[in-house]
């Protein structure tokens, strides 16, 4: 969410005061006890609404939403044939300012402030208040299955932005996030089996790395999430509306497709759902990942990224590939050598694939980026990590048609691997693809269809709006990738801001909109591990020191001295 909307909060934000049947954000002393002896249910849904920050009228929202949901979905029942499955849904809400943290009980009559948490004014962004918001939800509200929201983040940035924490908004980084859904007491309570992030481009790879370990099932947005944030209403309809318990791929599914159902237009019309805004129609993606054993589908994804960023910096092969290749009757060291080119400094042949490359690089990159700028808020600028490598995939390949042109959509991309001028990039594309979980012929341009997802793979669902089906410019696939701007983009940007966020073990600060201009060159600066056994960083410092072979610039600075 972005400070072009914060205009608007002040007008609506007396309207909803009025929307949450409850007379106001409640001191925990106004609290009822919690149930004794607690009723363990068939679904338990914990919402960890840190609000302490511009956004506390979208948490309101939700809140009242929440409780607009189980009201529909009772309403319903009594109409209906069989028995609806119970559910429990509590949410802490942290509101702006001090000495309002609040634990509710959301039902379909109301929401009820209960004594969860000690009293007194908590940070949100500290994972220890997860952890004892969860430990205590999940023993006196327990659930057969949980899903656990989180409210207001920024994508690898963290969660949960805190104004009363420090001088500047600080947020939950995303491994300290890992680290509390994987607590003791939390894993022994019974763990999250859903986690789904109601903020801002929280759907990357580098974040989805980071919690493999911590959930079963993964739901989050590639892009920013509009002010009304996830639905909390149909999802919560829908939900306690089952009269058999659905699997945490059924919920994980049906809360991405009520995500875009909810902001998508019918017809040209206005959904007539309640909006925040009277304009709520945008242009949103929503993607499920099943996580895996210890991580056993994520890990994959990570490893083949880093498997072709180790080819285009080092030309390294992954095992087997280069004796793959051979088979198939590819002369391996002909095409690898095509790749040398002779250092300025010193005319010895080096790997080059970047710097040769940068063209399709760059044209691969604009492919794959998520929206325009009109729609996006600004976020255009971090690609669909799918549709990046599948266009770097046509691009690298197109020299095997004697045509100087990119391939085009009725262009066949697989011809045979010793005809291609890089049989390797598409090598690794499908390898990718394979644990992805996710495959299409060509540069997607069309529609999103379903049925080309393996059951076997991390990606079970995505749904994209109908914006994005029309635009021709947008490949939303379910993953993006933090992807700054060009170069030239970079100097003539004005990065000043003054609010800023803090990262825990560092002294990192980024601009609250734009973060993903002046992030740092190491995530291990903000204490992710992304990038401790991968080549990221490398590769984004080849890509831009490249730029010399484009602008016949041999003195511009080089971060790989052999370039």
């Amino acid at each position: 969410m972005n400070r072009m909307r914060n205009r608007t909060l002040l007008a609506i934000a007396a309207a909803f005061c009025v929307i949450v049947p409850v007379s106001s954000l409640c001191a925990a002393d106004q609290s009822n006890p919690p149930p004794e002896p607690p009723v363990e249910k068939d679904w338990a849904v914990y919402i960890y609404c840190g609000a302490d920050n511009d956004y506390e009228v979208a948490a309101l929202f939700a809140l009242d939403q929440c409780i607009k949901g189980l009201k529909a979905a009772e309403d319903a029942a009594q109409e209906g044939e069989g028995d609806p499955i119970s559910v429990h849904v509590v949410m802490y809400l942290d509101g702006q300012g001090s000495g309002n943290t609040v634990v509710y009980e959301v039902t379909s009559e109301g929401a009820s402030s209960v004594d969860l948490m000690a009293e007194g004014e908590y940070d949100s962004s500290d994972p220890n208040t997860l952890v004892e918001f969860l430990t205590e939800a999940m023993y006196h509200y327990p659930g057969d299955n949980t899903l656990l929201v989180v409210k207001n983040g920024h994508a690898w940035c963290g969660v949960c932005p805190d104004e009363e924490s420090q001088d500047a908004k600080y947020l939950m980084p995303i491994h300290d996030l890992a680290e509390a859904l994987m607590d003791e007491g939390v894993v022994e309570s019974g763990g999250v089996d859903v986690l789904a992030l109601d903020g801002d481009n929280m759907a990357s790879i580098e974040v989805i790395y980071e919690l493999r370990n911590a959930c079963k099932y993964f739901v989050g947005s590639q892009q920013d999430v509009p002010l009304d944030g996830l639905p909390y209403y149909l999802f919560l309809k829908d939900l306690a509306s089952e009269t058999a318990i659905p699997d945490h791929a059924e919920v994980a599914r049906s809360m991405v497709a009520n995500y875009v159902s909810y902001y998508n237009n019918t017809e040209g019309k206005k959904i007539g759902l309640e909006h925040q805004l009277s304009n709520s129609q945008m242009a949103v993606t929503g993607s499920a990942f099943r996580m895996g054993e210890g991580g056993a589908n994520i890990q994959p994804i990570v490893d083949a990224f880093n498997n072709t960023l180790n080819y285009m910096l080092y030309g390294i092969l992954p095992e087997g590939m280069a004796e793959y290749a051979e088979s198939q009757g590819v002369d391996v060291e002909e095409k690898l050598a095509q790749w040398m080119y002779p250092d300025i400094t010193t005319g010895d042949p080096v790997w080059s694939w970047v710097p040769l490359s940068r063209n399709n690089i760059s044209s691969a990159r604009d492919c794959a980026l998520i929206g325009k700028m009109s729609d996006q808020a600004g976020y255009e600028w971090l690609p669909d990590v799918y549709t990046w490598q599948w266009s770097l995939s046509a691009l690298s390949n197109y020299d095997a048609y004697g045509d100087s042109d990119p391939p085009s959509g009725d262009t066949p991309l697989r011809p045979d691997l010793d005809e291609l001028n890089d049989p390797f990039i598409r090598l690794l594309l499908e390898d990718f693809m394979t644990v992805f979980g996710y495959e299409e012929e060509g540069i997607y341009r069309g529609i999103f269809d379903p049925t080309r997802i393996d059951p076997d793979g991390a990606l079970v669902w995505l749904a994209q709006s109908q914006i994005f089906d029309r635009s021709g410019n947008s490949f939303p696939h379910g993953l993006n990738i933090w992807f700054p701007p060009t170069w030239v983009q970079w100097e003539s940007l004005d990065n000043t801001r003054t609010r800023t966020y803090l990262y825990d073990g560092s002294n990192v600060e980024l601009p609250a909109e734009y973060y993903c201009i002046d992030c740092p060159f190491d995530y291990n600066d903000i204490d992710l591990d992304f990038v401790a056994t991968t080549a990221w960083m490398d590769y984004f410092a080849s890509y831009y020191d490249s730029r010399w072979t484009i602008y016949g610039n041999p003195d511009a600075p080089r971060a790989n001295p052999l370039w």
